[in-house]
């Protein structure tokens, strides 16, 4: 059996028996970066369910197509499809790498609209993505909305500031994660 027909299998045994999206998005990317041919076999995957959509938005996001990412992203969201933060989080990062903040902004303004329940991964990449267009109101906005802010989600927040030179409101976001 040739190594392609082989990690095909596997995909499809993960992403017809997942648990969880977090479970394959490791192996999803090792097979991106080692067998080209790979990306073929995944289109070629049907699409019934948010987990196939997700496992493709991840795979694409993660190879760095940016365009096949926020494609996809408007197939599902067209076709009535359930958004979840393992759908979000890899379409506001390829956000993050199209010009201006519309794109972002359509995706933020569809998670107020549906409630989806976008989590502190997913609003850590909506920080970084208005942070990235110097709209740090915004980003402070989305920071103040997450209820259990971890390490990452600090260290976002001071890293936007850094970015554009606001060194006091870094130590006084640090300053606050301290206590």
């Amino acid at each position: 059996m040739s190594v392609s027909r082989r990690c095909i299998d596997y995909l499809s045994y993960q992403v017809r028996n997942l648990r969880a999206i977090a479970s394959i998005k490791v192996p999803v990317k090792k097979l991106h970066k080692r067998y080209a041919h790979i990306r073929h076999s995944l289109e070629e995957l049907p699409l019934r369910d948010i987990s196939s959509f997700n496992v493709r938005l991840a795979s694409y996001f993660r190879s760095g197509n940016v365009q096949a990412t926020w494609a996809l992203f408007c197939h599902m969201h067209f076709s009535c499809c359930d958004l979840n933060a393992y759908t979000i989080t890899p379409v506001l990062s390829a956000c993050s790498a199209l010009p201006g903040t519309k794109y972002g902004k359509q995706v933020h303004g569809l998670m107020i609209k549906t409630g989806v329940d976008a989590g502190t991964v997913a609003k850590t990449a909506l920080m970084n993505l208005y942070s990235k267009y110097r709209c740090l109101g915004d980003s402070v906005r989305a920071f103040e909305e997450i209820e259990l802010k971890d390490v990452v989600t600090w260290n976002a927040m001071i890293s936007s500031f850094l970015r554009h030179g606001l060194a006091k409101d870094a130590l006084h976001v640090f300053a606050r994660m301290r206590r």
